[in-house]
């Protein structure tokens, strides 16, 4: 998860076995999200999406996408969740399938979550646009004052 090419997704890793080594209960199906569930991990709220079937260790949580849910969609709800808050308060931050389980997920029509995960998307572009354009702001407005105290202080 902490690869830089796994940003978003898990696209590749550090280590890899030999299929005939995976145990079949222990591979995470495609169209899945995994997340920490164990450890100060938990804090850094990471979610991936699984588009191949990976292997992970017992640090590690998936949720598989059922049918009815759009992978995007689904994913999208997840990051709206605070993982540190889920955490069973113990001296090592974990949680469980008990902790998740019961959370509620909205579940409209495919087509619906669809269109609302092209809305999200137009919606996060915009906010990145006008981000760069704040930092734009905010580094001519540097340099106007940056200028204006150098000409204070020449007179």
């Amino acid at each position: 998860m902490n690869l830089a090419a796994n940003q978003d997704a898990i696209t590749t890793s550090s280590r890899f076995v030999n299929h005939s080594e995976a145990i079949r209960g222990q591979i995470i199906p495609r169209n899945s999200i995994v997340f920490p569930k164990r450890g100060g991990a938990i804090a850094t709220n990471k979610k991936r999406l699984v588009t191949t079937p990976i292997l992970a260790d017992s640090n590690v949580m998936a949720m598989i996408c059922p049918n009815e849910f759009c992978l995007e969609y689904l994913a999208t709800w997840l990051r709206t969740i605070d993982l540190a808050v889920l955490n069973s308060g113990t001296s090592v931050p974990q949680s469980n399938n008990k902790d998740v389980a019961p959370l509620p997920i909205p579940v409209p029509p495919l087509a619906e979550q669809k269109r609302i995960i092209t809305k999200v998307t137009e919606l996060l572009s915009l906010c990145d646009a006008l981000e760069a354009k704040l930092t734009q702001a905010e580094s001519a407005s540097t340099q106007i004052l940056s200028a204006a105290v150098h000409h204070l202080l020449q007179h």
